[in-house]
């Protein structure tokens, strides 16, 4: 029984700390560095150099990062993730993760209706919802004005002339 106490609290430490990784993730779109150490330091409670492979998850992470496609915090949490779970584990915990992504936006996402904002995991639970036809037209009427004043104020005719007071068609002196 003593023998399993490390591996529980590694794995409590290791989901705590992954579940305030998706948080802050969710909140505000970056990824603790303390919760990646956190992370990757939980590897150490019950770790032996096979898990060193588990590094190798994260290659293609760092390639998408490259790209633009992926950001560093997705490359260090699954190089963290991969040294605490090493390559087979964490290979099926990136089959999982894939599998759950389909399934969200195959089935659930088409069908959902966003929630209000008002509500406690909207920030977590539901995406920015689309703006409505009234309030993308207004947006594009709004533009438009700044495109038109921006394009009056550079070719307004000086001040001293007939054209600047209206009078169009009267010659200047």
């Amino acid at each position: 029984m003593p023998a399993k106490l490390p591996s529980l609290l590694q794995a409590a430490v290791f989901t705590g700390a992954l579940l305030w990784a998706a948080v802050e993730d969710a909140r505000t779109k970056t990824v603790p560095a303390e919760s990646i150490i956190i992370i990757a330091l939980t590897g150490l409670i019950d770790f032996s150099p096979v898990k060193y492979r588990g590094l190798v998850l994260a290659l293609p992470f760092y390639i998408a990062a490259g790209l633009g496609r992926a950001g560093a915090g997705d490359v260090w949490i699954v190089a963290a993730c991969g040294l605490v779970l090493g390559l087979r584990r964490g290979t099926a915990g990136l089959m999982f993760g894939l599998a759950m992504f389909i399934i969200y936006y195959l089935i659930v996402k088409p069908y959902r209706i966003s929630s209000p904002e008002s509500a406690p995991s909207a920030c977590i639970c539901s995406p920015k919802p689309k703006p409505t036809r009234a309030a993308r037209t207004r947006r594009r009427t709004r533009l438009t004005r700044k495109q038109n004043n921006r394009f009056d104020t550079m070719h307004r005719p000086p001040s001293g002339s007939n054209r600047a007071e209206g009078n169009f068609f009267m010659p200047t002196p």
